[in-house]
């Protein structure tokens, strides 16, 4: 069936020429002139400024989408980009040409710096040999925003995620049916020229912008004739806006892949398109699922392996303990193949990942979960997953050590937050187990022992055979992870505060440089941490039920950290009764002149100094495990913000009409 959708597109590169050429630019200046007068007015943005074809002036009408780069000033929120996002999406209602609304660029200054510094791939985002940028309204952020032009190691990692990102896009979108036939034909036309690009400026690092047919003609006699007749038929369907096939779809995928494979050797990340990655020793014979069986050609043999990965964030934590399974293939596979895997790969990409290795490529089958690795030498974790043991190449640990750096230096930021203890659970205990895995790394290639534990089982190991924690704390850390992992009961909070506590331990002892022998002090913490209670008692002339009640908190299972007993403008020997208690634990007298329960109460909270406040009335008697159980709930689910109990009638042997009316009711089933 054929969609609306489609036949605009292809109308609008039909009539590619006066007078109808002016009519679209009039229709994009509209379009950008109603989205700045749009977006400008969310809260916190400070500059838009326009990007890709429309900024190089090399957009083709239909298939060129409007592309935008926002900043916001603040810190990083997802309600500034999810705002901006929905005037996008009202605005191309009435403006097909602005494309999705979550493929606009909306960046945070205060972050920016740092995500420049640390991200090879949003560095090449900003590289101006890449993307042309023009300010359309507010500050000039980017001219104090960007970094300067990238040589040697920097060049050669933005060039590399360049070609990182072509990849994932090509893969995703070539055959992607959402797309119309021209608007695919056009992305690998461009996948192909920017690969091109790289290859050129890897072998000439002062090489300027150029238009892509320009890089595509300058390529051509550099290759075979084979790949001259494919380049000769993209340069004849951009000549006529991609409005027939002349180049086979398969044929320019095979293109874009050696021109990849070229540039890698080139920028020294491969030793040649021919090589293989290494194998591993870790690898173990699995069932293959029906589903991947189907989509894989008859030669592909499939083995499990642990997953292994530096996160670029200590948050990415998902994949941790998962079991991969690599495909593995004599030949790359066809385009045709590459779609038919990735269909069959999405609906179980999150429980079960599939890695492809083909002759010189590593690569995931649905780049979205996980990255693309482009040769053995590529993807800093690449050695790590796949190696049979011993250190990695010099080089690859020299960037494994400084990806290593720039992830502990966002673990330190999130150890030292207060949303930290605000994080699920179970995801805490999964980021728990990831962080300590990627510090054992880092402490390995430190020390020339090369350790990168793939599970939690593994990193119980290292905890046993590296450091002097107490070997009954570490057999309960093991055993949490079976708990919540395998068998879905919740997490022990009680654990909590000594788990952050060794995180936060080995981090510091990491950052500087200091052995893992320090943290024998931590075996002085209980492994399971109690609460601080606090215990408030409101009363006003009332010694004879307070004397009671004091009694009743002094034998209590588990005693409060403190007692407070807020006096309420009592009369009696409330201030005797109190100073003759004899408790095992602090007691304090809070007078309180301004009468009233809630007053009282809320003065008594002030005051308290415990994690958890418990009320009691002074004419109640608690239970023995009344404080213990109250305890154990908070700890027992983090979501639980208060507790209460069953409150029971005192037998006080009275034969009164209105006592024995309680006690009858009591007697009645609920």
């Amino acid at each position: 069936m054929v969609r609306a959708r489609d036949v605009l597109i292809g109308v609008a590169i039909r009539l590619a020429f006066p007078p109808f050429t002016w009519l679209f630019r009039a229709l994009d200046a509209l379009a950008i002139r109603c989205s700045v007068r749009s977006v400008r007015t969310a809260p916190g943005v400070v500059a838009i400024y326009l990007t890709g074809s429309m900024a190089r002036h090399e957009s083709i009408p239909g298939l060129s989408d409007i592309d935008f780069k926002i900043f916001v000033r603040g810190p990083r929120n997802r309600s500034a980009p999810d705002e901006i996002r929905r005037r996008f999406a009202r605005l191309r209602r009435f403006f097909p040409m602005l494309g999705p609304p979550d493929e606009k660029g909306v960046h945070f200054i205060e972050d920016s710096a740092a995500d420049l510094e640390r991200y090879p791939l949003v560095r090449h985002l900003f590289d101006p040999r890449f993307y042309q940028h023009r300010l359309l309204w507010g500050e000039p952020v980017l001219d104090r925003l960007l970094p300067p032009r990238p040589e040697g190691d920097n060049l050669r990692q933005t060039l590399l995620w360049k070609l990182k990102d072509w990849v994932e896009k090509a893969s995703v979108l070539a055959e992607h049916p959402l797309l119309a036939p021209p608007q695919r034909r056009y992305l690998l036309y461009k996948a192909v020229a920017d690969a091109g690009l790289v290859l050129l400026m890897a072998g000439d690092n002062e090489r300027q912008t150029e238009g892509r047919a320009a890089v595509l003609r300058e390529l051509a006699p550099r290759l075979d004739s084979c790949a001259r007749k494919t380049i000769g038929k993209l340069l004849a369907e951009r000549a006529i806006r991609f409005q027939r096939a002349l180049a086979d779809p398969g044929e320019i995928w095979q293109l874009f892949l050696r021109l990849v494979g070229e540039a890698l050797a080139v920028l020294g990340f491969a030793p040649g398109s021919g090589s293989a990655p290494p194998a591993t020793g870790r690898m173990a014979e699995v069932d293959v699922p029906a589903w991947l069986r189907e989509a894989l050609p008859s030669d592909a043999s499939v083995a499990g392996l642990s997953w292994r990965r530096v996160p670029l964030s200590p948050l990415d934590c998902a994949f941790f303990g998962r079991r991969l399974l690599l495909v593995s293939l004599p030949r790359p596979l066809s385009l045709a193949g590459q779609v038919r895997l990735r269909t069959a790969a999405r609906p179980h990409a999150e429980e079960t990942p599939v890695m492809i290795r083909e002759p010189g490529w590593l690569r995931s089958a649905w780049c979205e979960l996980l990255d693309h690795w482009l040769s053995p030498e590529v993807g800093d974790d690449l050695t790590a997953l796949l190696a049979k043991g011993g250190m990695p190449p010099e080089s690859l640990a020299r960037r494994l050590g400084a990806k290593l750096a720039a992830w502990q230096a966002q673990l330190d930021e999130i150890l030292a937050s207060q949303d930290l203890a605000r994080m699920e659970r179970p995801r805490y205990l999964r980021f728990f187990f990831a962080a300590m895995a990627c510090l054992a790394l880092r402490g390995s290639l430190d020390s020339g022992d090369f350790c990168f534990p793939s599970n939690a089982h593994e990193v119980v190991d290292v905890l046993r055979r590296e450091t002097p924690l107490a070997p009954s704390f570490i057999v309960l850390l093991e055993d949490e992870w079976r708990r919540v992992e395998e068998e879905g009961l919740p997490f022990r909070e009680a654990l909590f505060h000594k788990t952050r506590l060794l995180l936060q331990s080995w981090a510091g002892l990491s950052r500087r440089g200091e052995p893992l022998d320090r943290l024998a002090q931590l075996n002085d913490i209980p492994d399971l941490a109690r609460m601080t209670v606090s215990v408030v008692v409101v009363t006003r002339n009332r010694c004879r039920q307070l004397t009671r009640c004091l009694d009743s908190l002094t034998r209590q299972e588990r005693h409060p950290d403190e007692l407070l007993v807020v006096d309420n403008g009592s009369s009696d020997d409330t201030a005797g009764t109190v100073g003759r208690l004899m408790a095992p634990f602090p007691v304090r007298l809070v007078p309180e002149p301004v009468v009233g329960v809630a007053v009282a109460r809320n003065r008594g909270l002030r005051e308290a100094r415990g994690e958890v406040v418990a009320f009691i009335d002074d004419d109640a008697v608690a239970e023995p495990g009344w404080l213990a159980a109250m305890e154990e709930a908070f700890l027992g689910d983090e979501r639980i913000g208060i507790v209460g109990g069953s409150i029971l009638n005192l037998d006080t042997g009275a034969t009164d009409p209105v006592s024995r009316f309680f006690e009858l009711a009591e007697r009645l089933p609920a």
